[in-house]
């Protein structure tokens, strides 16, 4: 029921890990050594939501120190937390179509 990720950086190195808490599952912070930030879906009203594929997400940055590239890192976050659970892939195991977006 937790989803958890693994943040890997140029060298292959973890650099940090992505938690979303049961009770928030919407919610997924985003840990380095200390949180660095977070991202979260926000409910747009049922109409929109069963009508739709749009989504809404917030970025939040928790260090006031952040790089750019921590700044890079939380967008490309954002948008791999959507691909993979917020939009639907018709006839694909969901992960497929990440992939072919990097090739």
């Amino acid at each position: 029921f937790r989803k958890k990720f693994d943040l890997y950086g140029r060298e292959g190195h973890k650099i940090a890990y992505i938690n979303s808490s049961f009770f928030k599952f919407w919610t997924f912070d985003v840990i380095a050594r200390k949180k660095i930030g977070s991202i979260q879906k926000k409910w747009s009203g049922a109409l929109s939501e069963f009508f739709t594929d749009r989504d809404n997400f917030i970025v939040h940055i928790d260090d006031d120190e952040a790089t750019e590239d921590t700044r890079a890192l939380l967008i490309a976050t954002c948008l791999m937390v959507d691909i993979i659970y917020f939009t639907s892939n018709k006839g694909s195991n969901g992960l497929g179509n990440v992939i072919d977006l990097f090739d």
